[in-house]
């Protein structure tokens, strides 16, 4: 709204009140009959407003589920309620109209895109939408004539559609000029006038893209907890995010509109406001799920996995999957690879220098010569083309020279993000220059740890430092055995881990601030189980479903309309450990090995591309 505009309503004038100052250019008055409500009413598909088809839905919610079919435009409908009804809905973006199409099928259709049958619209007309700033006045009054001595023929609600009947050039010098009228049509077909400056052009969006309710980050940004530019922060938005909208039937006409807000959930479960110009509405998601034929040799279209050589017999019905080598590098290669990518199996292979407290990744003047030994590993590796650079480098436990049962105590050597980055971008360097077609991902941080403070701003500082990278290694687990713990939303309680999900869905908050360049990079969660807790081991369920729950909460979030695609989901882990170790193996495990069985041979999880 214009600084006039909001002087204008200042004193008192109701939304389509003209200032004295200004004179209607369209002089002559013209009377308009009004629409009789007929016993019963026709209606079509708007041929332009929903020109790539409207959803006919079972019920009136905005859901994939919900759907029934896509009526095509121009399609003929029967309402099946009561004329009057139907008549005060149409061409509301907040209102539902139930309907039967010519087929026979009963449901609800959005009011906006629908009109009555009679004349369609002139060729090339230009779409209007009512702003919302009638909406406190009972709606934007249609005229008989342009001006405020014109007969009200209707109130029209904030986001209904009109046509404009002016030509091009006409409409385009009045659109939103105080003082100045527009002749429009609006969805029942009734023709008359409306106040110019209580109007804007509709975008030029299908009804698809807004039914999909997804918006797009057009630029870094951040989470409001009220739709105010002054509210406090909730969350970090970064560029590219997809954003799932949690707002009202309108919401369409805030997108991209400086000073409005959109409510929106991101897809880390985060819920706020965002500002409309920061945001545009996504395209359609067409992706479809991969074919085994279309994907790399080396390489699996399922989710299915588990970290170390496994039993393979645990796949069914085709299905294949990945499995993942941990390796000490030294150079020599490992050969053992080979028979898996043969199989049709896909491979991954974490490189690291050592284990525990001798350091995933050496000290800065040991990165040069690893960076040699993980190039000559790969060299002599026939079949394997994922590489994962090192493991959970944020927890002291994983840096060089420490005490193992003190880990941190030398902080000297601590892996920082920039160390670590240093280090990957060598290891990357030197990976392609054996073979540039292998994926190099940097390793996976350790959700949970804040002993280097907050594992979120560890992982940023890294990502600011990487070169470029092929992918990512991420880590998720449960805090105990209970499969409903896969799906919780518990957060940590104390700072810097407060944002921070206690359980499965940690992953999903590390995603959420990918950078922009990189949203289009495979993901590969390469560790999850039941972690350990006071009272129980880890896997301490058997076969309760847990692993169902987390193949489940995976492909929930591929399948989610611009979601980065996550490959794999690898079970950690299948070898016998020694000591504590042992607690984690699925070699000695039958019920998580039949509950693993049962979720290859029952689901079509793959990603998708």
């Amino acid at each position: 709204m214009s600084k006039r505009h909001k002087k204008h309503r200042k004193h008192g004038q109701k939304p389509d009140k003209q200032p004295k100052a200004a004179a209607p250019k369209r002089a002559p008055r013209r009377r308009v009959a009004r629409t009789a409500a007929p016993p019963s009413l026709r209606l079509i598909v708007d041929p332009e407003g929903a020109a790539s088809g409207l959803y006919l839905r079972r019920e009136p919610v905005r859901a994939p589920e919900t759907v029934l079919a896509v009526l095509p435009a121009g399609a003929p409908l029967i309402a099946l309620e009561d004329a009057n009804t139907v008549l005060a809905r149409i061409g509301n973006p907040a209102q539902w109209l139930r309907v039967q199409d010519e087929q026979g099928r009963e449901g609800v259709v959005n009011a906006a895109y629908v009109l009555v049958q009679g004349a369609p619209p002139p060729a090339q007309a230009i779409r209007l939408s009512v702003i919302d700033a009638v909406a406190g006045s009972g709606g934007l009054r249609l005229r008989d004539a342009p001006g405020l001595h014109g007969a009200v023929l209707a109130q029209l609600p904030a986001g209904t559609n009109l046509i404009a009947l002016d030509a091009a050039d006409e409409v385009a010098a009045r659109l939103g000029l105080l003082g100045a009228w527009l002749h429009v049509r609006d969805p029942l077909g009734r023709e008359g006038f409306v106040a110019a400056w209580y109007v804007r052009r509709a975008q030029e969006i299908s009804p698809a893209r807004i039914a999909q309710g997804v918006v797009l980050a057009t630029a870094d940004t951040v989470l409001r907890a009220v739709p105010s530019a002054d509210a406090p922060a909730l969350w970090r938005i970064t560029a590219g995010t997809p954003l799932r909208v949690d707002d009202g039937p309108d919401w369409a006409s805030r997108v991209g509109d400086p000073g409005r807000f959109v409510r929106v959930t991101s897809y880390a479960f985060k819920r706020g406001y965002v500002a409309g110009d920061a945001l545009r509405v996504a395209e359609l998601d067409t992706r479809q799920a991969v074919a085994d034929a279309a994907v790399a040799v080396g390489e699996s279209a399922w989710l299915f996995g588990i970290h170390d050589p496994y039993d393979r017999g645990l796949h069914s019905a085709g299905r294949r999957g990945w499995v993942l080598f941990t390796e000490q590098v030294s150079g020599a290669g490992n050969p053992a690879c080979a028979a898996w990518v043969d199989a049709g199996w896909g491979v991954i292979s974490r490189l690291n220098n050592d284990y525990g407290g001798s350091g995933t990744i050496p000290t800065p003047g040991g990165h040069a010569a690893f960076a040699a030994r993980c190039a000559d590993h790969v060299r002599n590796t026939p079949g394997c083309h994922v590489w994962i650079i090192g493991n959970e480098m944020n927890n002291p436990r994983e840096w060089p020279n420490q005490d193992e049962t003190n880990p941190g105590n030398n902080a000297g050597d601590a892996i920082t993000p920039e160390r670590y980055a240093e280090c990957y971008n060598r290891v990357r360097a030197a990976i392609k220059a054996v073979d540039p077609a292998h994926q190099v991902l940097p390793g996976a941080i350790d959700p949970y740890n804040a002993r280097a403070g907050s594992c979120l701003a560890w992982f940023e500082r890294m990502l600011a430092r990487l070169d470029d990278v092929d992918g990512f290694a991420l880590h998720a687990y449960t805090q105990g055995g209970s499969a409903a713990l896969v799906s919780n939303l518990q957060t940590f309680g104390d700072d810097p881990l407060t944002w921070q999900y206690y359980h499965f869905r940690c992953y999903t908050t590390l995603l959420d601030v990918i950078p922009q360049r990189w949203r289009d990079r495979p993901v590969y969660l390469t560790e999850t189980n039941p972690s350990p807790t006071a009272s129980e081991p880890a896997w301490s369920g058997g076969q309760n479903g847990w692993v169902q729950a987390a193949y489940a909460e995976v492909q929930r979030w591929n399948l989610q309309p611009h979601a980065q695609q996550i490959r794999a989901l690898l079970l950690y882990r299948w070898i016998v450990g020694g000591g504590s170790d042992a607690q984690f193996s699925l070699l000695r495990l039958p019920g998580p090995q039949a509950d693993f069985r049962a979720t290859v041979a029952g689901n079509d999880y793959r990603w998708r591309n």
